[in-house]
């Protein structure tokens, strides 16, 4: 036996559980245990608990690991013990094999096409049979759902079920800007590890999930462990765009009663803000207006993104002089603006290309980017001091967000911010520029908190932005929505274990949070949200150079893997 594993079995002999297994291991139990055995195979399960039976003299666990091989164990301590190993030799045995199906799945660009419904995107439809092919390699029933809803089913002895639910689309990605400060150029549709990061699009929002859950449910079927609720993984292909595969699954299926979504926050969400749009309307004419020309205005990729540029296009009877001015300018605005971001002008072909380069993030927390699209519709309303602009959509698309939003994303320049105490403030940040056809449109994502009713607060809006209109003689088609927002005042048995599993493993004492992102939870019956995101760390779902860390991906695995576990076999949920 190597010198470095007697050293951490000397260390886990001194953790005194007790006979019983009276208090069941935790963090530093489990931190040992992984690093002694993390550089062997083992066949299955049986022979990892014994070979950790064999070694250890922590009679607790030993105790644990007797009773389970004689299939006598009654004490739930013992069982979270059981778990707890399954989650931790789960993590063991198939970190390999995650990371490679991981990539596997990052290869398939599921974003939206377009016009095109998810249904139909020869990307979901693919995504679908790789599912296929994973789940019943593995022994798990498999269907689709119309392309709506992947579903995978780990049969359980008795009648009930709980639902797991995850999400195969993923926002767009702009592969220019997947870059790392070194110049490392990424390709988000194909899988880079870089320093223990994995590096693509869908890697931590939300194909990680997706794999984690499948190798959880391996794990407890190739092991013929008991299982008394049925798991039910549903995979939605609409989440970031329209929520609609689960309402189609609703309306031909029996959603469980108790739901578990993989795609936010440990230790446990139970509130999420309200999501929706802001969208103002513009018919692209001609204008007879004499001055400079805004030609286009460009800036995201979807709603719910914030973009890390946008770029102003200007047409201008002298170019070279009027170039001349905007850099002048540049200067001064950065300054004046936070002095955080970058904007450069340069003439291609005697047009004036002005880049405005932010940093890219979930528009859920729009505090942790730095919005090129504001910035971009504010650079050109504090031109306007110095140049004479053509009235035209394009100058009244910028001048809308200027006036009405400008930097502040709390809508405090509209006056429609409020805050609640435990679910934070109300936030409203412009994300989408996008011309299609003869129509300019121009978005701002906004998440709503408890204190105002979604109906309340979309009048509010409306009211508002239609008295800018009359008063700013700015022609433009309002549409608003607004979701509503979800507070769950939860309790009960089967909660109590969410908040214990992530607790003992990681030695906090994490408590149920809100989260500005929306998810599933919102559209289910007892619909929370557990991971896969660690509290504290950068989250990087939505934004360039996406990435899961290689320890938080098996983390997910072993979290997940006793979760199933636990939740699958609690007495009662409530």
């Amino acid at each position: 036996m190597k010198k470095t594993l007697i050293t951490f079995l000397i260390a886990l002999s001194t953790f005194n559980i007790g006979a019983n297994a009276k208090e069941v291991i935790k963090k530093d139990d489990v931190d040992i245990i992984t690093k002694a055995y993390s550089q062997t195979k083992y066949k299955d399960f049986k022979e990892f608990i014994k070979t950790v039976y064999a070694d250890t003299k922590n009679q607790g666990l030993k105790n644990s690991i007797q009773l389970f091989l004689k299939n006598q164990i009654t004490s739930e301590d013992d069982y979270i013990n059981i778990y707890r190993l399954l989650g931790t030799y789960s993590g063991i045995k198939y970190k390999n094999e995650m990371i490679k199906t991981l990539g596997e799945l990052i290869e398939i660009a599921t974003d939206k096409k377009d016009d095109l419904p998810q249904y139909k995107n020869p990307e979901i439809i693919k995504f679908g049979e790789k599912i296929k092919v994973i789940a019943e390699e593995m022994g798990l029933e498999y269907k689709n759902i119309d392309n709506r809803v992947f579903e995978v089913v780990l049969k359980g002895k008795g009648k009930d079920s709980f639902g797991v639910y995850t999400h195969a689309d993923v926002v767009p990605a702009d592969s220019s800007k997947w870059v790392l400060e070194d110049g490392t150029k990424l390709d988000p549709y194909k899988m880079t590890i870089i320093d223990n990061k994995i590096y693509g699009r869908g890697t931590e929002d939300d194909k990680c999930s997706i794999v984690s859950s499948l190798y959880a449910m391996k794990t407890i079927r190739e092991n013929n462990l008991y299982l008394n609720r049925s798991i039910k993984l549903l995979i939605e292909t609409t989440e970031e765009t329209s929520g609609e595969g689960i309402e189609y699954y609703k309306a031909n299926y029996q959603v469980p009663e108790y739901n578990i979504v993989l795609d936010s926050s440990y230790p446990l969400v139970t509130a999420e803000k309200g999501s929706g749009n802001i969208s103002a309307k513009y018919t692209i004419n001609p204008s007879n207006d004499s001055g400079a020309e805004i030609t286009d205005l460009t800036g995201g990729l979807a709603y719910n993104q914030i973009p890390s540029t946008s770029i102003i296009t200007i047409k201008s009877n002298d170019p070279k002089e009027l170039n001349n001015i905007i850099n002048s300018q540049i200067e001064t605005y950065i300054k004046s603006n936070g002095n955080d971001f970058k904007i450069k002008s340069d003439l291609e072909n005697d047009l004036i290309k002005i880049t405005v380069t932010g940093k890219s993030v979930h528009s859920a927390a729009p505090q942790n980017g730095i919005n090129p699209v504001a910035r971009a519709c504010g650079f050109v309303y504090f031109l306007n001091n110095e140049v004479k602009f053509k009235n035209n959509a394009f100058k009244h698309a910028a001048f809308f967000i200027a006036e009405n939003f400008g930097l502040d994303y709390f809508g405090s320049k509209l006056n429609i911010g409020y805050k609640d105490d435990f679910m934070g403030l109300m936030t409203a940040s412009p994300t989408l520029v996008k011309v299609k056809g003869s129509e300019l449109e121009i978005a701002v994502n906004v998440r709503s908190p408890r204190g105002k009713e979604a109906i309340d607060l979309k009048n509010e809006i409306i009211e508002k932005l239609n008295n800018y209109k009359i008063k700013s003689a700015n022609p433009f088609n309002l549409e608003v929505k607004i979701g509503n927002y979800l507070y769950r005042d939860l309790k009960g048995k089967w909660i109590n274990t969410l908040l214990s599993t992530f607790n003992d493993v990681t030695g906090k004492n994490a408590k149920p949070l809100s989260i500005s992102g929306a998810t599933t939870a919102k559209q289910l019956p007892n619909g929370v949200c557990f991971g896969p995101a660690m509290p504290g760390e950068k989250y990087t779902g939505h934004s360039d150079n996406e990435f899961k860390k290689i320890e938080n991906f098996v983390f997910d695995l072993t979290m997940f893997t006793e979760m199933f576990m636990r939740i699958s076999n609690l007495d009662q949920m409530d």
